[in-house]
């Protein structure tokens, strides 16, 4: 019997956040299935919670990443260069899977509003409400995403080998 699959996205509108660990284990997956391409210097460029398939919660079941011209571009999902209008990179899939995890722990994104634009001022102002915020208490895992979400491109981790 064929594995049934939604989207990590869809998965986390239906049943909310996941498990921390199975939050960590979905992103680190994703992180690894995008380092190949990101060595050929090679970015996704529609990194999202749509862009990732899953079986079930449990890091442990079947997943994949889906490939880009199958998915629209998700503002949501930019990092403040891209909302600037530079082009895909792998800073911004790193950016991406940053926000990704951010989702998987809260069930909510890090950066919303009811416009685009709207959307890209918020992605460049104050950053993200502490994962605390949402029952997750864990140093570890809100520093790596302070890191992540930096608005400076010094501090800011920039490729998914440093995230993970």
């Amino acid at each position: 019997m064929a594995t049934v699959m939604e989207t990590l996205a869809s998965w986390i509108a239906q049943e909310g956040k996941l498990p921390v660990e199975d939050a960590i284990g979905w992103t680190v997956r994703v992180a690894k299935a995008l380092e190949p391409i990101h060595l050929l210097g090679i970015a996704h460029g529609r990194m999202s919670a749509e862009a990732i398939l899953i079986a079930g919660a449990g890091c442990e079941e079947d997943g994949a990443v889906v490939g880009t011209t199958e998915l629209s571009d998700a503002v949501a999902y930019h990092c403040p260069d891209r909302a600037r209008g530079k082009e895909p990179s792998i800073e911004s899939d790193t950016w991406a899977v940053a926000i990704i995890l951010y989702e998987s722990l809260t069930g909510t994104r890090p950066f919303s509003a009811d416009t685009d634009k709207q959307l890209l001022s918020e992605i460049g102002g104050v950053g993200p409400a502490p994962l605390s915020r949402f029952g997750v208490d864990r140093e570890d895992l809100q520093r790596l995403l302070d890191r992540a979400f930096s608005l400076s491109r010094k501090l800011r981790l920039r490729n998914l080998r440093a995230f993970r």
